[in-house]
């Protein structure tokens, strides 16, 4: 919704409850015109959950409360009918804490109350009292708000618009929505920063000269230790952040993969904010970031899944020929020609296949790729048998299969698991033990791994490795071997 189409939806809403004139409609004014409000702070702020009270105006109850991501400090947003009722109700002085929103339906600011003149100065100076309370009326937040195509130019422009609700302060009225608009029409970033003090809390300001940093640093060729930014650039990125200044770095930097800037930005997130951006980054190429940070960035699961249809990929156009990193659905994904290995942190957003399992491979054929990894645990069956055995006792669990499976035998046994020590998996370098099921086609670990760890086990699922499918692979029905338990053997090597 434009800024002109939320003014004007307003003031027809408040004419037709007007030409009415029965206060039974109050409330149910009321509530349209909270609609309205609603649907431009979910539409401005993405990353925000916006809770509607059952509150009437007037109330010292916000009408909306707004809280970002994980952030404990919320922001109430309080509807008032005019910029006197604001003022009579020393809403400002009262709630001066809690960084409040005031938003008044009518942009008159001359009035009288109390038998005193009131005008904008003196409405400036009451607001002046409490720093970070926000004091605006409706067709200011329209316009502050108002969406605008400048990401590819001015990434910054929208940064601050998407910040006025989270990061506005003060008296922000239309002579000051003339100041800041004009600061946003020029093509120089940096301008922005001029005069926005007026217009933003200390922690807004501070997430602008970092976000000016970074997009410094994708248009400089200089080496980044010769630049004095590194107290600018600590904490992480913002939803709005990632959305809106990681697309345009990627495509405006010349920075290759292995460059400072990418493991600077790879320290400032991680995969868990690119899931929860996916859809703002569906089709950003995002190969230099990840290919920078795999010892950085870490996951949960991964699969692997060879002749993907394009569709399945969520992408549009002919498969890529790769590799090629980019985030299909809410999965983080390596695209080479028809494969695509997902991944990510959370179980959820990775499950088992929905076509059911698959045939498990021989053991002869994974035996040999397993020879540059520790084992922790290994599930392998026979005609006859099935044989779990794991490293307790510090045995190497492929010299222990070979001592009990027959000789010339190998071909007959399947693996449906194995358990793979790593060293060094996580970012801190600490060891992990991670899945590989073969009949599900996931790597499963319980605490986070890095991508480049899961990546070294990638290359043991049959999918990516066709020698190790088709019918002379094809593995016997384990449910017929399960039900006979004399026919289990388990084991520590």
């Amino acid at each position: 919704m434009a800024n002109s189409d939320l003014v004007a939806s307003a003031r027809e809403l408040r004419d037709r409850h007007s030409e009415d004139g029965s206060n039974d409609d109050s409330s149910a004014y009321s509530e349209r015109l909270k609609d309205l409000v609603q649907d431009r702070l979910v539409e401005s702020n993405p990353d925000a959950t916006v809770e509607r009270t059952s509150y009437f105006n007037h109330s010292a109850i916000p009408d909306f409360v707004i809280t970002w991501g994980s952030s404990r400090y919320p922001r109430g947003l309080y509807l008032r009918g005019s910029y006197a009722a604001i003022i009579a109700a020393s809403d400002v002085q009262t709630n001066r804490h809690d960084d409040p929103i005031f938003m008044s339906l009518d942009e008159a600011q001359d009035f009288q109350l109390g038998g005193e003149e009131y005008s904008r100065s003196r409405i400036k100076s009451v607001v002046a009292e409490a720093d970070a309370t926000l004091v605006t009326d409706l067709g200011a937040f329209a316009a502050a708000t108002a969406h605008v195509q400048t990401s590819e130019q001015a990434p910054l422009h929208s940064l601050v618009r998407q910040n006025f609700v989270r990061g506005g302060k003060g008296l922000f009225d239309g002579e000051q929505v003339e100041q800041f608009v004009s600061q946003l029409d020029g093509d120089d970033d940096r301008s922005v920063l001029d005069d926005i003090g007026a217009f933003f809390t200390e922690s807004a300001q501070g997430e602008f000269q970092r976000a000016a940093a970074l997009i410094d640093l994708a248009r400089s060729t200089e080496h980044i230790e010769s630049l004095d930014i590194a107290h600018l650039l600590r904490g992480r990125l913002t939803g709005e952040e990632v959305r809106t200044l990681l697309p345009w770095m990627l495509a405006n930097s010349v920075a290759p993969v292995g460059a400072p800037l990418w493991r600077l930005v790879g320290s400032l997130l991680d995969l868990r904010l690119l899931e929860s951006e996916s859809s703002s980054l569906r089709g950003v190429d995002l190969s230099r970031l990840i290919e920078t940070n795999l010892d950085v960035f870490v996951a949960t699961r991964a699969t692997a899944g060879l002749n993907v249809e394009v569709e399945d990929q969520g992408l549009e156009g002919e498969p890529v020929p790769g590799p090629r990193w980019e985030m299909v659905d809410t999965r983080l994904a390596r695209l080479e020609r028809s494969s695509a290995v997902r991944f990510a942190l959370l179980g959820t957003r990775l499950k088992r296949s929905s076509s059911g399992s698959f045939s498990a491979p021989r053991w002869s054929a994974i035996k040999p790729r397993l020879a540059d990894h520790t084992l922790a645990r290994a599930s392998v069956y026979g005609i006859d048998e099935v044989i779990t055995v794991d490293s307790r006792r510090g045995r190497s669990i492929l010299d222990y299969l070979d001592q009990v499976i027959p000789q010339g035998s190998a071909d007959d046994y399947f693996v449906e698991d194995v358990t793979v020590r790593l060293a060094n998996a996580s970012a801190a370098g600490d060891e992990r033990d991670v899945k590989v099921d073969f009949t599900s086609r996931l790597i499963v670990t319980d605490a986070a791994v890095t991508l480049g760890s899961m990546l070294e086990l990638v290359g043991l699922l049959g999918e990516l490795n066709p020698e190790l499918d088709g019918d002379e692979t094809a593995a016997p029905d384990t449910a017929e071997l399960a039900d006979d338990a004399d026919g289990e053997e388990s084991a520590d090597a």
